[in-house]
Parts: structure tokens; sequence; C-alpha cells
């Protein structure tokens, strides 16, 4: 499991992009594990995946507020008797 650079980690995958292509999945974050820069041109790990837009590595059942409130300690609302 060493690095590679990621055009040797594109030419590997079964649909192989241009450069550009590659580097915008890099900027947005959708290759896992993510990329590394050194010197002038990323690494990456042999066994790094593409992940799709849909794709998420927090599980699907999750709530954003729900993780807001776990991050940041906060407590339930109250409610409101009426």
């Amino acid at each position: 499991m060493g690095l590679i650079t990621l055009k040797d980690w594109n030419e590997k995958q079964p649909i192989q992009l241009c450069d550009e292509q590659v580097r915008r999945l890099v900027r947005k974050g959708l290759i896992y594990p993510a990329p590394e820069m050194y010197g002038r041109c990323y690494l990456v790990e042999e066994t790094a995946v593409r992940l799709n837009n849909h794709q998420s590595l927090i599980p699907g059942n999750t709530s954003k507020k729900l993780l807001r409130r776990i991050i940041n300690g906060c407590h339930e609302k109250k409610r409101k008797n009426s």
C-alpha cells in the first residue's frame, strides 16, 4: 500500500478521466483517502476510491442538526407549554 501519483492512479481506474477532471475531484474532496500535495504533484494511496457526488462518509440516517448538537454539546431544546 504505497503512494503513487494521481496520473498513475487515474490510469488504473476503469473509466479514465482527463487530468483536469481528476484535479477537480481532488479539490472537491471526492477521492478517499484524500491525496497529499508533494511538490507540484499529488500523491494518493493505491487503494484510494472515487466517491460519487451523492456518496458520503457519514451514514445517511443522521441529520446535520443532530451532528451539530453532538459536536457542540448543545442541550435539548426547551418545549413551549401550550
